[in-house]
């Protein structure tokens, strides 16, 4: 039987229990990658309908090696990756519990890998567009009808765990940034190397730390609670074959001998 061939990665605090939507876990387990292991993931399978890996991304000390999540996925016969992660709103127009599916990024991690390629002179991909396209059309389609904002604009990812100083803020608006977030780069970046579709739902949990504070009144919480009522319909979308070029990110690479058409040889085996 083909498995799931979405991957979910929760980077948003969610009630207990709240993903049962999705179907009962049916499996858990942990997998070895180059790069360590991963884990643990579960699968969930609704009584109809494409079944979805989970592997969250809250309540973990550390943070997850993103080379080890998106080799992982590809292992498992993943073809689209989707996060769900909690934003900081910096532009004036995002207010808590908008919710954001972005057009581009900027890349102001500092201590994070850059490339599965370390040394191999492989990694020069372009990065246009920046996000799976057909992934991101879904997720505008699907989230259109949950009654909440829904904005595009620029990601700018940082390495964290600590938030932006005032100016800080005020410096990537000028760059043009929209939301702040902690965990889209480098993954976004890796996925293409791997030649998967990545995709990126965002939800507004916090504003920058150069506007006016406000009271939270129970915004965000709503927007999670409407975005798990699409979230079957998102997961069977999305589990479709792929018509985009994400598959094929590497194929000039591979016609010019410089990796091998086998994916596994691209990296020595998990020790």
């Amino acid at each position: 039987m083909e498995g799931p061939r979405v991957l979910l990665l929760p980077a948003v605090l969610l009630p207990p229990r709240s993903l049962d939507v999705l179907g009962p876990v049916v499996e858990e387990f942990t997998l070895n990658t180059p790069w360590g292991e991963v884990g643990p993931f579960a699968r969930r399978q609704p009584p109809d309908g494409p079944g979805v890996y989970i592997l969250p991304y809250s309540g973990y000390p550390t943070r997850v090696d993103p080379r080890s999540t998106m080799w992982a996925a590809k292992s498992l016969g993943v073809r689209r990756v989707l996060i769900w992660e909690r934003l900081v709103g910096l532009d004036e127009t995002l207010a808590l519990g908008d919710i954001v599916v972005p057009d581009d990024y900027i890349d102001w991690t500092r201590r994070l890998p850059t490339t599965l390629f370390e040394d191999r002179g492989v990694g020069y991909l372009s990065q246009v567009p920046p996000f799976c396209p057909e992934t991101h059309a879904i997720l505008r389609r699907e989230l259109e009808g949950t009654g909440r904002p829904l904005h595009g604009g620029i990601y700018l990812g940082v390495d964290g765990p600590r938030r932006e100083t005032p100016a800080e803020a005020r410096m990537y608006l000028r760059w043009g940034a929209h939301v702040l977030g902690m965990n889209v780069i480098p993954e976004v970046v890796f996925a293409k190397e791997l030649e998967l579709c990545y995709g990126l739902l965002g939800t507004v949990s916090e504003l920058g730390a150069q506007r006016p504070p406000v009271t939270p009144r129970g915004e965000v919480r709503e927007t999670l609670r409407r975005v798990l009522e699409r979230l079957p319909a998102i997961v069977r979308a999305l589990s479709g074959t792929p018509t985009c070029t994400c598959g094929q990110t590497q194929a000039l690479t591979k016609a010019k001998g410089l990796l091998p058409e086998d994916w596994r040889q691209w990296r020595p085996a998990a020790s």
